[in-house]
Order: structure tokens, then C-alpha cells, then sequence
């Protein structure tokens, strides 16, 4: 039987947060200090995605301290839709391969003082919860997540029920994965569909979303 998602109602919750403006955004742009180093990591290493942590980068702690981790992180500023959507202001991590940015809203800068409201992730050196790899195609990553949610909208998004603070966008035309009536038919994204970014909020924005 064909497996078809519902519309989600946490999609809404996103959009009100300003949390999914730069993740749906395919032209979402991160304005960095070039040549930024990296952050100091083991090289047998790999960071793992999870609900409370990005390798060894805390969610919940304050800027302060995770900059005290890595003091090459940057101000940074990403910017959404171009010039004309509204840019937002946080904190870059520069690794082998893998660019994490700590996003703050309604804030004019950086409040090291806070943790981030949310967590932008690209790149290819990661994996997710220890489970699959970024770089994973999307049978691979609906075999070891599991459960799914999904919504099209300018991007392909999709929550997993097994890390419910996450929301991954795919590298999927959403005009073919949508029925008449709105849905998200799971069958027909492609097999060769990879992870353009995942986005990591906060679990105070978290308890907010829609039960998986």
C-alpha cells in the first residue's frame, strides 16, 4: 500500500516561530568570515546528530561556553530568500566537511549569554544518531529512522518520530512528491534523494511541535 503523509501542523508552528524561513529557503545564503579554521576535533572522530547535541556542542548550553570549545566559531548571519527575506543572526562551527550554525531570534546580535534557538547543519561528515551517515540516500535514512512525517511546501521536509527536534530538507522537486489533496506521498520520493540541511530547535521550541 502506498504510504501518504499528512500536511503537518508543526509546519505552522515552525513558520510562526521563524524558525523555517531559512531552512526552506533553497536560496538560503550563510554569511561567514571566510577562511574561517576549524573547530579542534579527533580526526577519528565523526560528529553525531542528536536531540541534545552536535559532537561535542551542548544544545542547551549558553554561546558563551560552546565558543569557549571552539575558539575559532564566527558571527554570522544567515540570510533567507535572498536579500529580500530576513536575515538572522548566530554563531558558525566550522569542521572537517560540516558547517554548524547557532541561530538566535529577534535579536540585532549574538547573545552569548543564550543558547540557540536553533541549529543549521550542512555538509557531509556526520552522522545521525550513530545510525546513518548525511550523505545517505533516503531508503537508508527511512530504514534506520523510522517513523516519518512529512510536508512540501518550497522544499521537501520530513521529521522523523525518532528525533523529534529535527527537521531535514531533501533534495527533492516537492511538486512531485505531493497528491491533489496536499498529502506527501512517501513512495514517490526517489531513491537517489539526499539531505540538503538539517535544522535542530531547541526543546523549548520543540515541546511546541505536533506529537509524533
Amino acid at each position: 500500500m502506498t504510504k501518504i503523509e499528512p500536511v503537518l501542523t508543526w509546519r505552522a508552528v515552525l513558520l510562526c516561530a521563524g524558525v523555517l524561513t531559512p531552512l526552506a529557503a533553497a536560496r538560503a545564503q550563510e554569511r561567514a568570515m571566510t577562511n574561517a579554521q576549524a573547530c579542534p576535533s579527533s580526526s577519528r572522530d565523526i560528529p553525531t546528530l542528536s536531540p541534545d547535541s552536535i559532537g561535542y556542542l551542548r544544545l542547551d548550553q549558553p554561546l558563551a561556553a560552546l565558543r569557549h570549545l571552539c575558539a575559532t566559531a564566527r558571527d554570522t548571519i544567515v540570510q533567507s530568500q535572498g536579500d529580500a527575506g530576513p536575515s538572522y543572526h548566530g554563531l558558525g562551527f566550522y569542521f572537517e566537511s560540516l558547517t554548524v550554525v547557532a541561530l538566535q531570534y529577534g535579536t540585532s546580535t549574538v547573545d552569548l549569554s543564550r543558547p540557540a534557538d536553533g541549529w543549521l547543519v550542512s555538509g557531509t561528515r556526520a552522522t545521525i544518531q550513530r545510525k546513518v551517515s548525511l550523505t545517505s540516500s533516503w531508503p537508508s535514512l527511512y530504514e534506520a529512522l523510522g517513523t516519518v512525517q512529512a510536508n512540501a511546501g518550497q522544499v521537501l521536509v520530513v521529521r522523523f518520530c525518532s528525533f523529534p527536534n529535527a527537521i531535514l530538507t531533501l533534495d527533492v522537486d516537492p511538486s512531485t512528491v505531493v497528491t491533489r489533496s496536499g498529502r506527501v506521498d512517501l513512495a514517490t520520493i526517489p531513491s537517489t534523494a539526499t539531505i540538503r540541511h538539517v535544522f535542530i530547535v531547541s526543546r523549548s521550541l520543540a515541546s511546541h511541535l505536533e506529537g509524533c
